[in-house]
């Protein structure tokens, strides 16, 4: 753990004393010594203002389709559901992937703050409104029954499984083991003010020692994942 907060501050470190940023997504990558320290934590690129690998059919759709599990932690999933709901499927169709999302409460004081943080940008209407907050998440939970109500009539016990965080966020994150063994994330590194589409991104895969990004990630799900369930369970 310690080597890997200490490659993570190695990493930001470097781009901070990085000058020239190019592109329109402002691509980071140059320098041999931030290859280095990127590739020792599971960092295979970085993104900075709207890097979106739901745009690059290389990147995202590609991975998804051949996954056979999928890890998803993201405020609403608006945007994400509705560019990846086929490749998601269609996932769980050719691979049994086993799918696990986790998305805000709608009713949330998490969802609240992040509504009171968001300010106005240039060239922006303003803060989203909790309607449309609660309007994203109703859409995405129409988007994943619809997938569920497909694969039940040929894909019996295959499913997207969802469940809702109040406090836990931390990071919008994508996670996918794929039918190869590759492993391969997407983390935004989301901190209002700043909205998702204006923040740094971050691609990342397993390294070579256990002490990496994407592994922390997995670790980090999974047991929101298992401390929400028991508390769902509680209230049964």
């Amino acid at each position: 753990m310690l080597n890997m907060l200490k490659g993570i501050i190695d990493v930001v470190s470097t781009l901070l004393s990085a000058s020239k940023l190019v592109g329109p997504t402002r691509k980071i990558f140059g320098k041999k010594d931030l290859e280095k320290k990127c590739n020792a934590v599971g960092i295979i690129d970085i993104f900075q203002q709207g890097g979106n690998p739901s745009k690059n059919p290389s990147m995202m759709p590609e991975k998804l389709i051949n996954a056979n599990k999928i890890r998803i932690f993201q405020t609403t999933g608006n945007k994400f559901f509705n560019t990846n709901w086929e490749c998601i499927e269609g996932a769980i169709k050719k691979n049994e992937a086993k799918v696990s999302v986790l998305i805000a409460d709608e009713n949330s004081d998490f969802l609240k703050d992040v509504q009171s943080l968001e300010v106005s940008e240039e060239g922006n209407t303003g803060r989203i409104s909790n309607e449309e907050i609660q309007t994203e998440i109703k859409v995405v939970r129409d988007i994943i029954d619809k997938i569920n109500e497909r694969l039940s009539t040929k894909f019996v016990g295959r499913e997207v499984k969802v469940r809702y965080y109040k406090t836990e966020f931390r990071l919008s994150m994508v996670l996918v083991e794929s039918t190869s063994g590759e492993n391969w994330g997407w983390i935004t590194l989301t901190l209002p003010p700043a909205k998702a589409r204006n923040s740094i991104s971050f691609e990342i895969t397993t390294s070579k020692e256990d002490d990496n990004i994407f592994n922390h990630c997995i670790r980090h799900f999974d047991e929101i994942w298992k401390k929400i369930g028991r508390e769902e369970l509680k209230r049964k």
